[in-house]
């Protein structure tokens, strides 16, 4: 498997702050990379989460966009490049 596709991931409100984004996102690249993934990751972001991937190591790669009528950015993450986080 090389592609795997996840979409709309949020933590509540109430949970935010608390470490589960990056939980979350340790636990996905984990499993991604033991199925076949070769550490090159892109999510669009929704607005408001950008600070959050940015934290992870995503770099935008593109500007704010409509995409499907939902504001979002594009992000990626390359493990060669951006290490462990």
């Amino acid at each position: 498997m090389t592609s795997i596709l996840t979409q709309r991931v949020f933590v509540a409100a109430e949970f935010q702050g608390k470490g589960l984004a990056k939980m979350l996102w340790q636990h996905a690249r984990e499993i991604c990379l033991k199925n076949g993934n070769t550490g090159s990751f892109t999510v669009n972001s929704a607005v408001n989460a950008k600070p959050v991937y940015l934290k992870l190591g995503f770099k935008p790669i593109s500007e704010v966009r409509t995409h499907k009528g939902i504001l979002d950015i594009p992000m990626t993450f390359n493990l060669a490049v951006n290490g462990n986080n």
